[in-house]
């Protein structure tokens, strides 16, 4: 008989699970044979085996499949909200959420999914039963047929009305709890409002909705469209779609080695839940002037550069011994351009702070009269600004940065004297010229 819909994907189903089992057993059966050298014997040996294949065909033979199938199904439940992911001991009911609402609108609930994943908990020797109901077939499931009472998905597999009914009866029990009931391990808490009317304050663990955080964040690090957007940003290249991630998520394990003992959903995940965070954000500190003796030797331009210093010093010593090249010399001049960039970019951060103009005058300001001048372009003072035009503070950094490198680079292997001192300069007057003096003229 031809099956379509619904009815094909039980055929289907019953019929990969006869020929998993089946497939076990003929292996079983081939090494017995392999490793049997009496002709009597492996005749007895492959009769015992094909008594086997036919017993699993029997027993996987649609009718009493199904009949014992619906039988054990009242040993499962299918379930949005499971109780055992509070406590492995808790004996209570699960819930089945599916109401169609828009009461949850604003909210991070199971109501916002459409279509949530569906969850089973119960007796693990009944999980072929709960497998049958969630079989889907154009958004439809066992499960949506059976809860409108239509048997229609069966009814190719036999025309007896009363095999039916018992069937859809037995197969009802899962999806319904006759007898709900809540355990002190499930730590609930309900709080009086009305008469029989409650509020739970601490409700059951939201299974379905947990497993599509975990999907969506999955595909959000390891989706081969994640993967694309990554090699593109990397890259430097466009992407239409938008780069997703979720910072700082903890894993919580649920039922150990065992995650089974639990639900079915958590053994799909591997007994992990990703939790989002739910720390502040850090924000960082609000730029202020620098008041210390040396911008060069404040704490936040050593934040910025210590990685960067430490890879120059880094290089140039394991270059120490070697003959200079146009190469080495190249590579070092990358290295401290870098170091002159990174502070050519705080200098612009500081020189931005328009609304303090004139900050430098302060008297617990201590910079050098060449930083003032270059750090609060903005000073309302006129002779303030007749001393900056002059242009002899560009010099004067130019000295102070060759000297703080210098210090930085100090060694025991490597000496640095006038030769790079007047090197590190000619690099930084270069860039302070193409970047805030030329700048400064263009305007």
């Amino acid at each position: 008989m031809e099956y379509t819909g619904l009815s094909a994907a039980i055929a289907g189903y019953i019929d990969e699970r006869r020929r998993v089992k089946k497939e076990s057993v003929e292996k079983s059966c081939e090494k017995a044979l392999k490793e049997e050298p009496e002709a009597a014997r492996r005749v007895a040996i492959s009769t015992e085996y094909q008594a086997q294949l036919q017993a699993l065909d029997n027993q996987f033979a649609y009718i009493p499949w199904l009949t014992d199938a619906a039988k054990r199904a009242k040993q499962i439940s299918l379930v949005t909200h499971a109780p055992k992911f509070t406590h492995g001991d808790a004996k209570g009911s699960g819930v089945l959420d599916d109401r169609e609402s828009t009461v949850a609108k604003g909210y991070l609930s199971t109501l916002v999914l459409s279509q949530p994943e569906i969850d089973t908990i119960g007796n693990a020797a009944a999980a072929n039963s709960a497998t049958l109901l969630l079989l889907t077939v154009d958004g439809i499931s066992v499960a949506d047929c059976i809860a409108q009472d239509d048997i229609s998905p069966f009814t190719p597999f036999t025309d007896d009305p009363q095999l039916l009914g018992e069937w859809l009866a037995g197969f009802k029990l899962a999806l319904v709890d006759k007898d709900p009931s809540s355990h002190p391990l499930a730590k609930q808490i309900f709080f009086p409002v009305a008469e029989q009317k409650y509020h739970l304050l601490s409700p059951l663990f939201p299974s379905s909705l947990a497993h599509e955080i975990y999907a969506r964040i999955g595909q959000s690090r390891f989706g081969e469209q994640a993967k694309e957007i990554r090699e593109a940003k990397k890259a430097g290249k466009y992407h239409a779609e938008l780069q997703v991630s979720y910072p700082g998520t903890a894993i919580q394990i649920y039922g150990g080695s065992r995650p089974l003992n639990i639900s079915s959903l958590n053994v799909a995940r591997g007994g992990k839940m990703l939790l989002l965070s739910c720390a502040p954000p850090s924000w960082r500190g609000r730029l202020t002037p620098p008041s210390g003796k040396d911008i060069l030797y404040s704490s936040e331009f050593n934040r910025r550069t210590w990685q960067q210093v430490n890879q120059l010093k880094s290089y140039l010593l394991s270059v120490a011994e070697k003959e200079s090249t146009l190469e080495i010399r190249q590579q070092r001049g990358r290295y401290v351009v870098a170091l002159v960039d990174a502070l050519l970019n705080y200098a612009t951060e500081i020189q931005s702070l328009t609304e303090l103009a004139g900050w430098s005058s302060h008297p617990d300001c201590k910079l050098p009269d060449a930083q003032k001048i270059w750090l609060d372009p903005h000073h309302p003072s006129a002779e303030f600004q007749q001393q900056r035009s002059k242009n002899a503070w560009p010099g004067e950094i130019a000295k102070q940065f060759a000297h703080w490198l210098n210090k930085k680079l100090e060694h025991k292997r490597m000496t640095f004297a006038l030769a790079e001192s007047q090197a590190w300069q000619k690099v930084f007057s270069q860039r302070l010229w193409a970047f805030d003096l030329g700048r400064r003229e263009e305007v």
